[in-house]
């Protein structure tokens, strides 16, 4: 698909929902269709029963009742619950959608494009954040490694021995004054 086909022929949720899933694009997981979204309310019933009075129930009921007939809804932290979405919900959506597909390159190159060199050398696959660490080259050897290792348990077991004998005087001391009375 070309950039600008997305951007004249992606007008509805639907289309844009299926073009996620089709590119497996993860910018629209978060919007749910009004299915789920009346399986959310389903599931949630019993509970709500159990822990609102009954006039908070019937305030969650009758704010149901107002987002009730979309066809689109999206978590609403805020509230703790769906809302439907609208337009400025849509637009914001595509416009991140259009700019993953732009950090990925998944549209298809134009004639008016620049050479095919060009386009690979702007366009790499982003790596994941899971294979961005890199090891830097040390000047240390491995020996060095594992002896200054070594050092430092043997450092820190000094410290907590010098510590553990001073508590024991501290205490010795405080025994001493407890006793002597």
């Amino acid at each position: 698909m070309y950039r600008q086909d997305f951007i004249d022929n992606i007008t509805s949720w639907s289309e844009l929902l299926d073009f996620c899933y089709e590119y497996d694009c993860s910018q629209c997981e978060d919007v749910e269709d009004v299915d789920y979204y009346r399986d959310w309310i389903n599931d949630s019933l019993v509970s709500w029963a159990r822990e609102d009075t009954w006039r908070e129930l019937l305030g969650r009921l009758q704010d149901l009742d107002e987002k009730d007939g979309y066809d689109y809804y999206v978590w609403d932290d805020y509230d703790g619950a769906y809302r439907p979405v609208d337009d400025s919900d849509f637009d914001e959506y595509k416009g991140d959608v259009l700019n993953w597909g732009d950090d990925r390159c998944i549209w298809d190159d134009t004639e008016e494009d620049e050479t095919d060199e060009e386009a690979e050398a702007e366009c790499e696959e982003p790596a994941d954040d899971d294979n961005d660490f890199q090891i830097p080259d040390e000047d240390l050897s491995i020996c060095d490694f594992l002896t200054a290792g070594v050092s430092c348990i043997r450092a820190i077991d000094e410290e907590e021995i010098a510590l553990a004998r001073e508590q024991d005087m501290v205490f010795a001391e405080f025994s001493k004054v407890i006793v002597g009375r």
